[in-house]
């Protein structure tokens, strides 16, 4: 299981900005001590050294050094305390440094005209050891330079999600250094990736205004115990803030803002009621529907785009013209099987099963309709039928029979298998599955509809390369892959607020927002559901496990 403190602070520095909320200083009183700025600081009810110390981005140490009597009688209620002022951190100004082997302190300091003090100042892990393969941060030697060069990083960046840990935990203060390596931007995979049609288009629109993005989504750091299925949105983070590092590498500049918002509607509402929030370009997120439903109304009245990853039905979609939706509706997903699969029709003997069971899912009642629209040659049968052996009947020896079962589970149907097997010996049989069947070992063809498709293996590579230096774990072998669809989805929405505006708080364009953007793992291509309502991606792929006839 994932450490979500070690990856959240992982991307603190692939964002490559740090900064305190501006929330939190703006309001403070500033002083100096020997010299060196600080923020005079009033305790709030039930606040902690720890979680005052991550608010302001400093250690714990860097706090009780300004207040050494704080070791001794702790904090209290409306005491004021010192807070050390901390810079952005530029990294411009830095180097990020993977150890090799024989490498020592005195040679990096040689290396990079620097002292060992300030190697070990930022990297004080290097103390004790010198791990190969461990990442150093460096501070460049400061040089004068002709004229001031304009940056390309982002100007501010500000993580609102809670990292609380316990006191047991492995977590160290400079985890996120040791996380992070440096790549190459000369490599030969960054090469090809920026020459594939599924990287940028060939014209890069960079916007005049840093692009704002939320992010809402439910890592529960607050929570006693960890559920392991949370992982897949830790997944779907780290590809989007490697969508975001490649934009920040051609010259956009972002603002970041990342909030925790749990399994819990009080959350969504209470990050949603933060001034902050009014001022976004987009937010993506949250992840399930209830929530959903209080952020698209925040959407609707501030006209702010709402990108929906994960729930397949947002309500209000209908009047909310700023809500994108990515998952297709099933009668978009059923209409799709249906058009592709027209001019074979002749060939073709759709095989319902149990069509008139009330339980059947929204999915397959989608089939069904569409189907009922159309001149394919349409049989119904039964699991009753296909268990006594009178399969046969309901069969055509001339056509391919695509049987549609009444579940979106194979374990629902399993135990059938050996009688379609044994019918699949005299007849052209074919499943209309679902995406979740691919890991099953199913003998028989199986045709579906999906918003996935294969993935280019050289593009994936790349995209796994950037993973493999930023992230400290392995990546996920589950499909769909959350990591790829946080950075399909990442990059397909900051194109969009490239492309298809031209001013600031200037709407999308239809033409533009309509164009279909290829990914790593599934395109984005939305549709209007109404004249004044918002948009589903209409890229849904008609996939074969074996050829087509």
């Amino acid at each position: 299981m994932k450490n979500i403190t070690k990856i959240l602070s992982a991307a603190v520095l692939l964002l490559v900005s740090v900064t305190v909320s501006a929330n939190t200083t703006d309001s403070l009183c500033r002083d100096t001590i020997n010299g060196k700025i600080v923020y005079k600081y009033q305790v709030k009810k039930s606040e902690g050294l720890y979680r005052i110390s991550k608010n302001f981005g400093v250690s714990q140490e860097d706090i009780l050094s300004l207040n050494p009597t704080l070791k001794n009688e702790g904090l209290k209620l409306g005491q004021t305390i010192y807070i050390p002022a901390v810079e952005p951190f530029d990294s411009s100004q830095y180097v990020i440094h993977t150890l090799e082997p024989k490498e020592t302190l005195y040679g990096l300091s040689r290396r990079y005209g620097v002292s060992q003090k300030d190697i070990e100042r930022l990297n004080p892990q290097t103390v004790k050891r010198m791990e190969i393969g461990a990442t150093l941060l460096i501070k460049k030697k400061t040089v004068e330079a002709p004229a001031a060069q304009p940056a390309t990083i982002s100007e501010q960046t500000e993580t609102t999600a809670k990292a609380e840990i316990s006191d047991n935990s492995d977590y160290s203060e400079n985890s996120e250094i040791s996380e992070i390596s440096e790549i190459s931007e000369n490599s030969e995979n960054s090469e090809k990736f920026e020459n594939s049609e599924n990287s940028a288009t060939d014209s890069i629109v960079i916007s005049a205004l840093p692009i704002r993005l939320a992010f809402m989504l439910p890592f529960m750091t607050d929570a006693p115990k960890r559920d392991a299925n949370i992982d897949r949105f830790i997944d779907f983070y780290e590809g989007a803030l490697i969508a975001i590092y490649e934009a920040q590498q051609q010259g956009q500049r972002f603002e970041i803002y990342t909030y925790d918002v749990q399994k819990s509607d009080l959350a969504v509402q209470q990050v949603l009621g933060r001034g902050e929030l009014q001022m976004m370009d987009a937010i993506i997120g949250p992840a399930y529907p209830a929530q959903v439903s209080y952020a698209t109304l925040f959407a609707k009245q501030n006209k702010i785009q709402l990108l929906v990853p994960f729930t397949q039905k947002v309500n209000g979609i209908e009047h909310t013209p700023t809500v994108m939706q990515f998952n297709p509706s099933p009668e978009m997903s059923a209409q799709v099987l249906v058009d592709t699969l027209a001019k074979r029709r002749e060939d073709i003997r759709f095989v319902l099963v149990d069509a008139n069971d009330k339980d059947i899912p929204q999915s397959v009642k989608a089939v069904h309709q569409a189907l009922s629209d159309t001149v394919f040659e349409i049989t119904n049968t039964s699991i009753k039928d296909i268990l006594n052996d009178s399969l046969g009947l309901s069969l055509s020896k001339e056509r391919e029979n695509i049987i549609v079962f009444n579940s979106e589970k194979y374990s629902s149907i399993q135990v059938l298998m050996p009688k379609l097997l044994q019918f699949a010996a005299s007849y052209r049989i074919t499943l209309y599955g679902h995406y979740s069947w691919q890991s099953e070992k199913i003998e028989l063809p199986i045709i579906y509809t999906g918003v996935f498709h294969a993935m280019e293996p050289a593009i994936k590579g790349h995209f796994e390369t950037l993973h493999h230096h930023y992230f400290a774990h392995d990546i996920s072998s589950t499909l769909p892959r959350f990591d790829l669809l946080g950075y399909d989805l990442t990059r397909a929405l900051i194109m969009q607020l490239q492309q298809c505006t031209r001013q600031p708080n200037e709407q999308l364009t239809e033409e533009c927002m309509s164009a279909r953007i290829k990914g790593i793992q599934s395109d984005v291509m939305f549709r209007r559901v109404s004249e004044q309502g918002g948009r589903i991606n209409a890229a849904v792929n008609v996939l074969r496990t074996d050829k087509e006839p």
